[in-house]
């Protein structure tokens, strides 16, 4: 056992009476470390030998390097807040809902270390809000999709096994009898597409039915065609027939073709508003309180109903259109086809059983196949 005397001024060193060693060992990095242990020497050889055996772990994927010494609730919640106000293009405010999701489930979970939090606490946690908070299930939503980003990080960062993420095994809340149960997430049927824009139509609000049009074709971010973002009109080429988003997550671009319907919606505003830099010259708090408060949840009564509702409609129009997940997961610019995948597991599952279907009646037609 590499274990050697800790030498300082000539000597052994000495701690409360107990002597120091060198625990000569290698990380699974390869980076080669050489800490401090005091006691004696068989209990410095037993500790390196359970250094050893970590990094052993580490290496075939059955421990990560920060389950070792690893954190709680606050402390990972602290660690992402920072991460989130570290990048710009995300609004002070979002880490502010974080930081309440997280207090909310401590409250009634405790501060526990993040590897030993189990779906059931926070299925515990979904109970508590509702019926002693008495949140409504968007609410309780509200903080899932707070907890669900924070375990999220956990997982990038290393701080947590992918197999040990709790949010795996939630599902999400639903009022009974308000609205459906969906596995995924929620998007408009045809006949709330068509209820939203008939509802803005008879009060011959033509600009926000123009923007409701183009968020839904599109598939945009609220953000995403607002000032906020600089969208403007330089971002609307009428030669080519894109249009390019400067994408509100991650400061990139995201470029998607002009269909006709929106060319004609874009055209008819720049004629209509000349003096203009910007499409849709909105702050997302007007968004909000017009096209989804007011027509969305007042008029037309849909609950779960946003903008973000109106994007992930987007997705669910193209699955049910046969475009490929990979083709939806880019024109959407999720982070990966496995976001695709996990909003419209619903859809998918119905597109395998239409594909079993067809395997069926083919190969049923097949003479001999069939005993």
């Amino acid at each position: 056992m590499p274990v050697h005397k800790y030498i300082r001024n000539g000597e052994q060193a000495t701690k409360d009476g107990k002597k120091g060693w060198r625990l000569d060992y290698v990380l699974h990095n390869d980076k080669r470390v050489q800490p401090v242990f005091y006691g004696t020497k068989t209990q410095a050889e037993s500790r390196l030998s359970d250094l050893i055996h970590d990094q052993n772990e580490i290496r075939s994927g059955r421990k990560t390097p920060q389950s070792i010494n690893p954190l709680r609730i606050s402390e990972l919640g602290e660690k992402h807040r920072n991460n989130l106000l570290h990048h710009k293009d995300r609004a002070p405010n979002t880490a502010k809902r974080y930081e309440d999701g997280e207090k909310a489930f401590r409250k009634y979970v405790g501060d526990k270390y993040i590897n030993e939090i189990t779906s059931e606490d926070l299925n515990l946690f979904k109970q508590k809000r509702r019926e002693k908070d008495k949140l409504t299930a968007e609410g309780i939503n509200c903080d899932l999709r707070s907890l669900r980003a924070l375990f999220n990080y956990a997982v990038a960062e290393g701080y947590l096994l992918p197999n040990k993420n709790p949010f795996e095994k939630v599902e999400w809340a639903y009022d009974h009898g308000k609205y459906r149960k969906q596995r995924g997430v929620r998007y408009f049927t045809e006949e709330e597409m068509q209820q939203i824009a008939e509802a803005i139509r008879n009060r011959n609000d033509i600009d926000h039915l123009e923007l409701y049009v183009m968020y839904l074709f599109s598939g945009a971010r609220r953000a995403e065609i607002l000032p906020e973002t600089e969208f403007l009109w330089e971002n609307v080429d009428f030669k080519n027939k894109t249009i390019t988003f400067n994408q509100q997550k991650n400061r990139k671009i995201r470029r998607v073709w002009m269909v006709p319907q929106v060319e004609r919606i874009l055209k008819a505003r720049r004629k209509r508003l000349p003096k203009s830099v910007y499409p849709f010259n909105y702050t997302g708090d007007h968004v909000y309180d017009i096209l989804v408060r007011k027509y969305m949840r007042r008029i037309c009564k849909l609950r779960a109903a946003s903008v973000q509702t109106l994007r992930r409609t987007t997705g669910a129009i193209l699955l049910k259109n046969n475009w490929k997940v990979y083709d939806v997961s880019k024109y959407l610019d999720h982070a990966s086809v496995t976001t695709t995948e996990r909003h419209y597991v619903d859809l998918l599952e119905e597109r395998a059983e239409g594909m079993a279907k067809d395997l069926g009646e083919y190969i049923g037609a097949l003479n001999g196949i069939i005993v």
